[in-house]
């Protein structure tokens, strides 16, 4: 009998019936992915799974976007970028910079040309990094939700 695999997006135990093993993109090997995981990549062609824990920035502005009552999508897809978070009904784009990644001229750069492509696409985008995340994401909650009703 053979051993169940570790599904590559969902990380769980699965018997190998239970899917099959698939070249993932970006990587040079094959992994196990559970049916139920394929399924969802195929309606969803955009999906990108994360291939690290959310870091503890992106933990908080979870944690305050799951309070605000709006449903919200992590790493949304536009035009080939990634956005951390996305509030469709806003139309609101957040990203979370932490100094760490985001203090280099190269991805400055390319955080501007990221915000030119969503701006293009009739999204708002707001950028919070510390101090105070929280406090910066429900205002940005704020003031877009007073942008949709001035021009409604």
């Amino acid at each position: 009998m053979p051993l169940p695999e570790v599904c590559h997006y969902c990380r769980k135990l699965k018997p190998r019936a239970a899917g099959r093993f698939q070249r993932i993109p970006g990587r040079c090997h094959f992994k196990f992915v559970c049916d139920a995981c394929r399924a969802k990549l195929q309606e969803r062609p955009g999906l990108r799974h994360r291939r690290r824990r959310p870091s503890y920035l992106e933990r908080i502005a979870i944690r305050v976007l799951t309070q605000t009552g709006y449903r919200f999508d992590q790493e949304y897809p536009i035009e080939g970028f990634f956005f951390d978070f996305a509030i469709p009904a806003l139309r609101l784009l957040i990203e979370v910079d932490g100094r760490t990644w985001h203090r280099q001229p190269s991805r400055k750069r390319r955080d501007r040309v990221k915000t030119e492509a969503a701006k293009k696409r009739g999204w708002a985008i707001g950028r919070a990094s510390p101090p105070d995340i929280e406090g910066k994401i429900v205002v940005m909650i704020d003031y877009r939700e007073e942008q949709l009703i001035r021009n409604n």
